[in-house]
C-alpha cells in the first residue's frame, strides 16, 4: 500500500518523504446492490390517493412566489411512513435517513 501511495504521490507532487510515518485518516467504501422494485405506472394509478399526516411542522425559508420571500410553516414527512398514493401540498419537507427533499409552496407532489 505504501509503495502505491508513494508512486501516486510522486506523480502528483514530484517528491516523497521516504522516512515519514504514514497515517490513514479516512476510508471510503461504496456498495452497489439491488434496491426495492419501483412501482409501475399501473400500480401508482391503482394506489388510492390520500393526504398523509405530517410528523411535525417547522419553519422553512421560501423564495418569493405568490407570496413574498420569507419564513413559512412547512410540514415535515418521514419517507418511510408514506405509501404509494400520498399527495403532499407544499411547502413541505420529505425526510429520509440520508437526505431531505422539499416541495415549493405552490407545489403539489405525489410521492
Amino acid at each position: 500500500m505504501r509503495d502505491e501511495f508513494e508512486r501516486s504521490y510522486r506523480r502528483r507532487f514530484e517528491f516523497v518523504v521516504p522516512d515519514q510515518a504514514m497515517m490513514i485518516e479516512a476510508v471510503s467504501v461504496e456498495c452497489i446492490a439491488p434496491g426495492a422494485d419501483s412501482p409501475t405506472p399501473e400500480t401508482l394509478d391503482e394506489a388510492a390517493a390520500y393526504e398523509p399526516a405530517a410528523s411535525a411542522e417547522i419553519s422553512m425559508y421560501c423564495l418569493a412566489d405568490a407570496q413574498p420571500a420569507g419564513w413559512r410553516r412547512a410540514r415535515l414527512y418521514e419517507a418511510q411512513e408514506l405509501r404509494p398514493g400520498a399527495r403532499i401540498e407544499g411547502p413541505a419537507i420529505l425526510a429520509t435517513a440520508t437526505q431531505r427533499r422539499w416541495s415549493s409552496p405552490a407545489g403539489k407532489r405525489a410521492w
